[in-house]
């Protein structure tokens, strides 16, 4: 799915895809993994999100699409927040599919679709 960063379109394809459960289906444009696109940062997430900012993330390769630019992503380390202690995503580190491909089973996959 391509992304969509305009207020309105980022609203209402975020509340559809978690309405249909798409949201965990969507493939991601860059390495084609299914259910690591995801919309994040819209209405729905605010709450619990520190960055309050419209973006679409893989969490497998780290391919970032956010009113900010096109970015790569990793990684992060872990970070306070509202009282809690929580892993976060940053503009640096590796991605999963980078720690995969460095162990001793490279080649794995666990996002076919």
């Amino acid at each position: 799915m391509k992304p969509i960063l305009n207020t309105l379109g980022f609203e209402v394809v975020d509340h559809l895809a978690r309405l249909t459960r798409l949201r965990d289906r969507m493939r991601c444009p860059k390495c084609e993994a299914v259910g690591t696109w995801k919309p994040h940062g819209g209405w729905a997430d605010r709450k619990d999100d520190l960055r309050h900012v419209r973006r679409w993330l893989c969490k497998w390769c780290g391919y970032y699409v956010g009113t900010d630019g096109v970015k790569q992503c990793g990684i992060g380390g872990e970070i306070e927040f509202q009282g809690e202690s929580v892993r976060v995503w940053a503009f640096e580190g590796p991605t999963p599919a980078s720690v995969i491909a460095e162990s001793s089973i490279p080649g794995a996959w666990p996002w076919r679709g």
